[in-house]
């Protein structure tokens, strides 16, 4: 609560998940009840897919080159939350509910199920604000199109980390020799 507090203090836009994210280890589900003080619920789930070797070699982490602040962007987003833009709030509910279909695929431990949750979320991303994404990377998923089944960029999106997740552990070596 108080690395929350510190960075709206900073008005630096951060939130209640990359906090918890980082103090409780390992794989989970995280939910919590609207409001300014997050009493979050926090589940375990089955750590197979990013511990076993095959799975978890079908993941790779790619930094873009591309830095950007999320400030910005999460000061629009919560702009037009509390606007109650009814398209809006149709695409977030929607998050929600990947949020529970990536707990059933990791649960399920199904590649192709968290590969295709992966890609709606992204979809879901550029419909809430669109510098998640620019031209560059648009050409960076196309380039690459048949290495990967699911691909999304990480946290506010249009730079930073982009996670790609392959069919295979050899599908996601190709992706990695074309990454280079």
């Amino acid at each position: 609560l108080e690395v929350l507090q510190m960075e709206q203090m900073l008005t630096t836009g951060g939130g209640w998940q990359d906090p918890i994210g980082g103090l409780v280890g390992g794989v989970k589900y995280i939910e919590t009840e609207p409001g300014l003080k997050p009493r979050p619920s926090i589940h375990p789930l089955d750590p197979h897919l990013f511990q076993d070797p095959e799975p978890s070699a079908c993941f790779t982490l790619f930094y873009t080159g591309r830095t950007r602040l999320a400030k910005n962007i999460l000061q629009e987003v919560v702009a037009r939350v509390n606007g109650m833009e009814p398209a809006y709030l149709f695409t977030l509910r929607g998050l929600k509910e990947l949020a529970h279909e990536g707990r059933e695929a990791i649960l399920a431990r199904s590649i192709p199920r968290l590969a295709a949750v992966l890609d709606r979320s992204w979809r879901s991303n550029k419909l809430i604000h669109p510098a998640t994404t620019n031209a560059d990377i648009e050409a960076l998923r196309t380039d690459l199109k048949g290495l990967y089944l699911g691909m999304k960029l990480l946290g506010a999106g249009g730079g930073g980390y982009a996670l790609f997740l392959s069919e295979s552990p050899a599908q996601a070596e190709r992706l990695r020799r074309r990454l280079q």
